[in-house]
Order: structure tokens, then C-alpha cells, then sequence
């Protein structure tokens, strides 16, 4: 047996359509010559019974009814999460008001008693400069403050649109496959 394997490797035959049929390969010479009729190989290896995918071993995995719990659990769960979100949204929101408004008092209580010392000309001018830096800076902490809300009311969205689809698909993915199987 050694020496058929040892022999070199080339294989001589017909060389018919592509294909060469070779007549002195290693598994021709140790089991002879191949009779009509007669399958050679019979039960080595896969038989096409054990490539069915009827018989093939099936992990079950979860039912389409655990899928769609979870799925709406999940969703429920980034309602409540966005809900939070945009709680705490309205309370950073009310915060930075009582803040700003509280600087903004600050400030023109400050703008006002240094006018005071001021002649009234320039008790004027300095009030109204004190004013309108005020405003601007309330109208910009309101404005980023906006911003930064509709940036996360963005996110939300992206994320309840995104969990909305996959919900959809997977739904219909599994209803899809039980009726394949």
C-alpha cells in the first residue's frame, strides 16, 4: 500500500469531455477493478438521508410571540427612557431660565446701582448696554439649550424609528419562517 502512494502521483487515463478518468489511482488499485453495478464507497461518508434538512438536528430558537414581547418590551422600555429624557429636558430647561433670569436680575440690579453714581446721561446708556448683553446672553443659553434638545429629541427619534423597523421586519421575518417550516 505504501508503494501505490508512494509512486510518484501522476495519474494515467481517458481523458474524455474535460474530465479524466483515471484507471491506476491509489483507491482503484487497493480496491480493484470496478464492477458494473456495484456502488463503490457504499456507507462511507454523507448518505443523501443525512443531508435532508428534514433530518438535519434544529435548535429551536426563540418564538416569534418571546420576540415580539421583547421587541415591545425594548420599545417600551425607550418610551420610558425617552419620556425621562425629555423630563429631565424640561427641568434643565426651567433650571437654566431660573438661572439666567436670576443673572439677569444680578446684572441689572448691578447695571442700576452703578448708574446711580453715574450722572443720568450715563446712567442711561449704561443701563441699556447692560440690558441688551443681558438679553443676548439669556437669548444664547436659550437658544443652545434649544439646540441641545432637539439634537436628543432627534436621537430619540432615530432610535424609536430604528426600533419601530425592526420590530416590523422581524415580525414578519418570523412569521415568514415558521411558514417554511
Amino acid at each position: 500500500m505504501k508503494a501505490i502512494l508512494d509512486n510518484g502521483g501522476k495519474l494515467v487515463g481517458d481523458h474524455r469531455d474535460g474530465i479524466l478518468w483515471a484507471k491506476d489511482d491509489a483507491f482503484a488499485q487497493v480496491m480493484g477493478k470496478e464492477h458494473s453495478g456495484r456502488v463503490r464507497g457504499v456507507g462511507f461518508g454523507p448518505t443523501p438521508s443525512g443531508r435532508s434538512g428534514s433530518n438535519l438536528p434544529c435548535v429551536p430558537g426563540p418564538s416569534s410571540t418571546e420576540t415580539a414581547q421583547r421587541m415591545t418590551a425594548l420599545e417600551n422600555s425607550m418610551r420610558d427612557q425617552l419620556a425621562d429624557s425629555e423630563q429631565r429636558h424640561q427641568q434643565q430647561l426651567a433650571e437654566a431660565k431660573r438661572e439666567s433670569d436670576a443673572r439677569h436680575k444680578q446684572q441689572l440690579a448691578e447695571a442700576l446701582a452703578e448708574a446711580k453714581r453715574e450722572s443720568d446721561a450715563r446712567h442711561e446708556q449704561q443701563l441699556a448696554e447692560a440690558m441688551r448683553e443681558s438679553e443676548r446672553r439669556h437669548q444664547q443659553q436659550l437658544d443652545e439649550t434649544k439646540r441641545e434638545m432637539g439634537e436628543a429629541k432627534r436621537r430619540m427619534d432615530e432610535m424609536v424609528a430604528f426600533l419601530q423597523k425592526n420590530v416590523i421586519s422581524s415580525l414578519s421575518g418570523y412569521s415568514g419562517n415558521s411558514a417554511t417550516s
